[in-house]
Parts: C-alpha cells; sequence; structure tokens
C-alpha cells in the first residue's frame, strides 16, 4: 500500500486493516520503519521500530506505542 503521504506498507490485511506481519517505511527521510505484528491496523505485538540502520525499540507494542523491551 501506498499512502498520499509517501509511507509504504507490505504486509497481511484483515478487512481492509494491518492484521498479521508487515513492514512499513515512513517517508520521514531518516530510514525509518516498523517490522512485526500488526493488528486493528496499529502496531500491536512483537516488533521493531528502526531509525537509520539500527533498531532503536525492540518489543511488544500496544496501539502504536511502545511498551517493553530493549531500546
Amino acid at each position: 500500500m501506498y499512502y498520499i503521504n509517501g509511507d509504504v506498507y507490505e504486509g497481511e490485511w484483515v478487512d481492509g486493516e494491518r492484521e498479521g506481519n508487515g513492514e512499513i517505511v515512513y517517508a520521514s527521510g531518516i530510514n525509518e520503519k516498523y517490522i512485526g505484528e500488526w493488528k486493528n491496523d496499529m502496531c500491536n505485538g512483537y516488533g521493531k521500530y528502526y531509525s537509520g540502520i539500527k533498531a532503536i525499540a525492540d518489543g511488544q507494542w500496544h496501539d502504536n506505542n511502545f511498551i517493553m523491551g530493549k531500546v
């Protein structure tokens, strides 16, 4: 899915929402991305958030918020 703001999502969908495993690359220009689990169209479950080439948040997510793991 290519979004109007330049973000790109590749992964699983259920009933028109991101659900399951997927990756979103943000159009921020600093190589930001999230790779992991999705539920209810949000980052939910295990995932990694990258900025540049390094994971800066690796662990559990709930409703797009990082809740526990390695930072």
